[in-house]
C-alpha cells in the first residue's frame, strides 16, 4: 500500500510517468521513500516493486502547470498510434489520421512483447493524460488486457471497439481506442478508426462532409 510518509533524504521524481525501471534507478537498495510529482502516473509494474520494497510515496504539491481533464485535449493535433499490426493497416489508419487533420505519433516496440506493447500504451496514455496528445489508438491481439491497464489512469477514457456498431456507444469523452484487427478485419479496421474520430471531433465530420 502506497503512504504518504517520507525522510528529508528521499529522492524525486517530476516526469509525467513512472516505471518499474525508472523506480529501480532512483531507489538503490535501502531506500524507504520517494516523492513524486502530483501528477505522475504510476505504472502498475511499478506498483508492485513498491509494495514489494516497501517504499512510501509521497505526492508533491500540485504545481501551476494545467491539470489534463477527462477527455480529449483540444490544444493538440497529434495523436498517437501503436500499431502491433501489418505495415499496410498502420498506413491506412494513418492515412485517416491525416485526412482528419491530425499528426501521427507512431510507436513502434523493437521487440514487440507483452510487455514492451504494455510500457509503449502507458507511454502513450501518460501523454494524453498531460495533454501531450490529444488522443491514441492502440491495435493489438491484447487489446482488451490492455485497455484494463488503462483504465486505471487519471485523465484517460478507453474505449474497445469490437465492431463498427459499437462506436454508437462512445463520446467526446473518450480519448484512447483499442481495437483487436484479428476479430476486425482490415475493411472494419477503418471504419471503426473513422466512425471514431468522427464520433470524438464532431467539427472534423462537419469538414470531411462538405
Amino acid at each position: 500500500m502506497i503512504t504518504t510518509e517520507t525522510t528529508s533524504q528521499a529522492p524525486n521524481f517530476d516526469q509525467r510517468l513512472l516505471t518499474e525501471e525508472a523506480i529501480r534507478q532512483l531507489c538503490k537498495p535501502g531506500t524507504r521513500s520517494l516523492r513524486v510529482a502530483a501528477r505522475t502516473i504510476i505504472t502498475p509494474l511499478a506498483q508492485d516493486f513498491i509494495q514489494e520494497n516497501k517504499i512510501a510515496i509521497e505526492r508533491m504539491a500540485r504545481d501551476a502547470a494545467p491539470v489534463a481533464q477527462p477527455g480529449i485535449s483540444q490544444g493538440s493535433s497529434k495523436v498517437g498510434l501503436l500499431a502491433n499490426c501489418s505495415q499496410t493497416a498502420a498506413n491506412a489508419v494513418q492515412d485517416i489520421l491525416r485526412e482528419f487533420g491530425f499528426e501521427t505519433i507512431a510507436v513502434k516496440p523493437v521487440y514487440p512483447t507483452p510487455g514492451a506493447v504494455d510500457s509503449a500504451m502507458l507511454n502513450l496514455a501518460g501523454q494524453i493524460a498531460g495533454a501531450g496528445l490529444r488522443a491514441a489508438i492502440i491495435i493489438d491481439e491484447n487489446a482488451f488486457a490492455l485497455k484494463r491497464r488503462a483504465e486505471k489512469i487519471d485523465g484517460v477514457r478507453p474505449i474497445m471497439c469490437w465492431n463498427v456498431v459499437s462506436e454508437c456507444g462512445c463520446d467526446r469523452a473518450t480519448n484512447l481506442l483499442f481495437v483487436n484487427i484479428r476479430l476486425l478485419g482490415f475493411r472494419k479496421l477503418r471504419q471503426i478508426v473513422r466512425a471514431w474520430l468522427e464520433a470524438i471531433n464532431p467539427e472534423a465530420r462537419q469538414e470531411t462532409a462538405e
